[in-house]
Order: structure tokens, then sequence, then C-alpha cells
């Protein structure tokens, strides 16, 4: 675990069982102070970082994600499938959600 997270730039990973069925999501914020301590890493497996996946769809709108990110105090959620909820499309950031609110802002202003 120790390699993934210091060689990823991502936030959350998802965490899958056996039928490939997402279960639940590591939180690199929630999970830095575990990963790194020294003697755990033959102790600490993904059950014990993960919690319930904190999801969008591309459905969801801008407030509802919005809501979902002031609900959870996470950076990032995971983008699924409105069809398939275990099949994680991408990562939706929370900078990125403000930037394009704040580009969206912009474009209408100078209409």
């Amino acid at each position: 675990m120790k390699k993934i997270f210091s060689t990823s730039n991502v936030e959350c990973f998802p965490v899958y069982n056996e039928d490939d069925v997402l279960i639940g999501a590591i939180n690199w914020d929630h999970a830095r102070s575990i990963v790194f301590e020294e003697g755990l890493e033959d102790l600490v497996i993904a059950q014990d970082l993960m919690a319930p996946p904190q999801t969008v769809t591309p459905e969801d709108n801008f407030y509802d994600a919005f809501m979902k990110f002031m609900e959870t105090n996470v950076e990032e959620l995971l983008v699924v499938s409105s069809e398939d909820s275990s099949r994680v499309l991408g990562v939706l950031r929370h900078d990125d959600l403000i930037a394009a609110y704040h580009a969206e802002l912009k474009r209408r202003k100078s209409e």
C-alpha cells in the first residue's frame, strides 16, 4: 500500500471484492498516518482503512456533487456509472468542481 499511496496523485482509492463489486474506498487523508506508521505494513489491510464509497454519477448536477463534498469532507468523489454503481468511471476532485463553477460564472458574466 505504501508504494501505491506514495506514487499516486489520487486521494481516493476504490476497493473491490473478489467479484469486482465496489465495497469501499480508502481516502488518503484518513489513511496517511496509518499507512506510513512503522511496523503496521504487515498488519493493516484495505478493509481496515476503507469506508463506504462516496460517489456521484455523471448525471448528478453541481449542487448534488457540492453537497456530497460538504457532507463527507473528502477531497475526491468516485464517479460511478448510473447503470452499475460498481463501475468507477473516474474521480471528481473538489478543486476541479470549484474551478468549473468559477469558469461558468466568468462565462455568464461575459455574456
